[in-house]
């Protein structure tokens, strides 16, 4: 049961450990209550009474069952049990969503801080290097940028942390009127360890970010810096071999490097402290480190040598992760391989630079932008990647095309000054307005990397939102073409027929269906356990009048949908089941033990082979066997969180035959004739059938509430989101501020020579519009490139999907922010128009 309990663990995780505590008790016998009440779950019955059969011993499992319905002849419901796991599934797959979108906004509030602390660098540079003069360390001014920073970090914690409490409060209210319903409510709620992880995690975040900008500060040249000339960092001379070598033999040992230091001194001991507590993170980053330093010049080959070890262990184990970093790794090795050999030939350092970066650049940038069934095609079937994998992506192609456009700064300086030598009265202003930034590549590139990734995340939500559209577009796909349903209690059935109840000159059609709870098993295939499910079936009419599509289906029983359906009436042993029976690996939808086959994948062809499964009623041995011809496309499938488990599809005479009794229709669909009101005849069916508890809605309308509410969450989403623009508009301001200290002697030049102070207002202006529309076309690019691939995916599944760029959406996001970033610019602007060529160019 232990090595049954481990293969079921990737597709169901509970189970598994249940199954895998089961076995253990057994193996000790213990029997108490926990493995009692255990045992008695009617779920897990159905599992252990599947492995018992698949492994031959059937009599075992009739015995088992009989001998579980005597003890479990008091069943215990675990409605409350099962009511607060699914409240903790929501909460989770909710908390995951904001933490992965949220997870763009903390990245640019890095960056921001590692600007910040780069520009500080760069305004104390004289200062930094007349105390590295007299005597300090570099690990001196590392302390001093660390202390610093930690105190803007302690107070920027505080802060934030509040901040997001009230934000956090405001969020939910706007989520309760979204969700309008008092059966599923969301309440504020924070605990004191809560506000502690937040804080701690925003102060963690900030220190490692200004321990390493202080680590980068720290490497000065120190005539440079005395003398304020550009940033130039220290190049020290290469180790000799043996050095390096003994370097990375000493790194084998790391553990005992450190305590080697701590006991002579030979290092700071509590820098050697600290890096013997983390030694799982430190040591293999150290000894990575000093490999690349071993090969120095030649790291492509290690680089190289990585990336073939995380491709053939990613084609191994089939991990999709493996191969995407080995992948990535490979393409930019080889990038640096030319980058060398292009070093070799020519002597023009920034060629050289244009040409490595824009291999490395593009060849990352094309690597992430390849969808999964690119490396499937060469692999086999891979391992699906978390969600996480989604903003590392982001990330790396973002640093990519960054890196790409910042490398043909030549190339973007020359098709702007074609564009813009036509207009001659901003060609003056125009020009030094995009020198400085692409003078100043490292500082732009970041800034610009800070928009993209922000536009990048917000154009995945515009367009995706697009394609969900297609509901409202097609509703028939998911009303089956009905304008009402309703459904009454089980225990108040209506007698007769319904339509002697009603005015049939005012409804074309109307039918009804019943609900039977069954177990639902794979004759032939790799889930021959038992497991729950819902067998719906409906009045013959039903199938003649049905809208609902097929996303895959047998050819041999039909060519249409219509066809598939028919197929039912004429052969009783054919069944039809809803889209739910495919695996989703929905890592934020509700935990669903229901019936999942193992014939579909997502994904898969259309057509599709038919398959048998074996169905019994709840609580019985007798099983009939079907044919499982075609699975309806989920657009077909009620509506609602939680509410998609497995559920199968057949004639209501098949129904009866498996339940061996009459079954009462409890749902009713209907169809209106002429231009009625589906509203006002729900109510007047509740009102006709109140004593059957009858509970009628429009389809149509509760089909445009949810997308009203579906549309609000993504707009509350993008909001989330869209807050990291605040952070790229900051940068802006900032990157002003400096430049207007930085460019002194520079603007008083211009307006020495001619330049009135309105031109040095908008040389400001343009400056700081063209470095935001550079990151607002990065994210563009990327938004819309991932939107494809996620598109193409869907497609797969949902016919009829279309790809449409909301182009009023983009062209709102874009002039927002432009002028949001002009706004930031426009103070510092203003300072720098008021400079006077006589108090600038005075060097006393």
């Amino acid at each position: 049961m232990k090595n049954e309990a481990i293969s079921i663990k990737e597709t169901d995780n509970e189970t598994s450990e249940t199954l895998i505590e089961l076995s253990e008790k057994l193996e000790k016998d213990i029997y108490d209550d926990d493995f009692i009440t255990t045992i008695t779950d009617y779920p897990t019955q159905l599992v252990l009474l599947g492995i018992l059969q698949k492994s031959g011993l059937q009599q075992e499992a009739a015995n088992i069952l009989k001998m579980s319905q005597d003890l479990t002849r008091l069943r215990v419901n675990n409605i409350k049990s099962d009511g607060v796991r699914l409240a903790e599934a929501v909460s989770t797959g909710v908390t995951t969503i904001f933490s992965i979108f949220g997870s763009f906004s903390i990245m640019v509030g890095m960056l921001l801080i590692f600007l910040v602390f780069v520009l500080l660098a760069a305004a104390r540079s004289t200062e930094l290097g007349m105390a590295r003069a007299v005597g300090l360390k570099r690990r001196d001014l590392i302390q001093l940028f660390t202390y610093e920073g930690t105190l803007y970090s302690f107070l920027a914690a505080i802060v934030g942390t509040l901040l997001g409490v009230g934000l956090s409060f405001g969020l939910v209210y706007i989520l309760q009127d979204l969700i309008g319903t008092d059966n599923f409510q969301i309440l504020p709620y924070y605990s004191p360890i809560s506000l502690l992880i937040a804080f701690a995690s925003g102060l963690i975040l900030t220190f490692i970010t200004v321990v390493f900008s202080a680590y980068r500060a720290s490497n000065l040249n120190i005539v440079v810096a005395i003398r304020g000339l550009k940033d130039e960092f220290v190049k020290k001379a290469p180790n000799p071999f043996r050095v390096n070598l003994f370097e990375v033999l000493w790194n084998l040992i790391y553990p005992l490097k450190q305590l080697y230091f701590i006991i002579t001194g030979k290092a700071p001991r509590f820098r050697s402290l600290l890096l013997m507590m983390i030694f799982p993170v430190s040591w293999p980053f150290s000894f990575v480190r000093s490999l690349f330093i071993l090969f120095g010049k030649h790291s492509y080959l290690l680089l190289g040598i990585f990336s073939l070890i995380l491709l053939i262990t990613g084609i191994l184990n089939e991990s999709y992760i493996n191969i995407w970093f080995g992948s990535t790794g490979g393409v930019l090795a080889l990038a640096l391989l030319i980058r060398f050999i292009s070093s070799k030939y020519i002597n023009d350092p920034e060629t050289v630079n244009q040409i490595g970066g824009t291999l490395e650049g593009g060849l990352v940038l094309l690597v992430n932008s390849l969808p999964l069934s690119f490396f499937e095609s060469f692999t086999g079937e891979l391992s699906q990647p978390g969600p996480w994998a989604w903003p590392i992506g982001g990330a790396i192609s973002t640093a990519a095309a960054v890196w790409l456009l910042m490398s043909n700064t030549r190339v973007l300086i020359f098709i702007l000054n074609l564009i813009l030598s036509r207009f001659s009265g901003l060609k003056a202003v125009t020009k030094t307005a995009i020198s400085y930034p692409m003078a100043s590549k490292f500082r732009t590139g970041l800034t610009v990397a800070m928009f993209g990734l922000i536009i990048f995340t917000l154009m995945i939500f515009s367009v995706l939102n697009g394609i969900g559209d297609i509901a409202s577009e097609q509703p028939e796909r998911v009303t089956g073409g009905f304008d009402i349903k309703a459904s009454v209690s089980s225990e108040l059935p209506i007698q007769g027929q319904i339509e002697d109840s009603l005015n049939m000159d005012d409804y074309s059609s109307v039918f009804g269906s019943s609900s039977l709870n069954v177990e639902i098993a794979e004759n032939i295939g790799d889930n021959k356990a038992f497991k729950t499910s819902r067998l719906i079936s409906y009045e013959e009419d039903f199938m003649n009048i049905t809208k609902w599509r097929m996303a895959h289906f047998d050819p041999k029983y039909g060519s249409t949908d219509a066809e598939i359906w028919q197929s039912l009436l004429e052969n009783p042993n054919l069944i039809i089941a809803s889209g739910s029976i495919i695996p989703s690996g929905d890592p934020f939808g509700p935990p669903d033990r229901t019936f999942k086959t193992s014939f579909i994948e997502p994904g898969d062809e259309k057509e599709i082979d038919a398959f048998d499964v074996k169905i019994r009623k709840r609580n019985s041995e007798e099983e009939e066997k079907f044919t499982v011809i075609g699975v309806v496309e989920r657009l077909a499938e009620e509506t609602g969180f939680g509410n998609s488990g497995a559920k199968f599809y057949t004639t209501y005479a098949n129904g009866n035959k498996l339940a061996k009794e009459t079954l009462p229709l409890n749902t009713y669909y209907f169809s209106l004739s002429g231009n009625k009101s589906p509203t006002d005849y729900a109510q007047k069916l509740e009102k006709t059938f109140l004593a059957n508890g009858m509970n009628a809605y429009g389809l149509i309308n509760r089909l445009e509430e949810e997308q009203a509410t579906s549309n609000a969450f993504n707009k509350l989403f993008q909001g989330f989101s869209g807050l990291g623009l605040v952070v790229g508009v900051a940068a802006i301001g900032v990157l002003s501020v400096r430049a207007v200290v930085e460019r002194r002697q520079s603007i008083g030049v211009l307006r020495a020579i001619g330049f009135r102070s309105s031109m040095i207002r908008t040389q400001f202006l343009i400056e700081s519009s063209f470095i935001t529309i550079l990151g607002i076309v990065v994210g563009i690019f990327l938004g819309i490139l991932q939107s494809w691939l996620i598109y193409n995916e869907i497609s797969k599944e949902l016919e009829g999907a279309k790809f449409v760029i909301p182009f009023g959406e983009v062209g709102i996001l874009v002039g927002l922010t432009v002028i949001a970033s002009i706004l930031a610019s426009v103070i510092p602007a203003n300072e720098a128009s008021k400079t006077y060529p006589a108090e600038a160019l005075r060097y006393e």
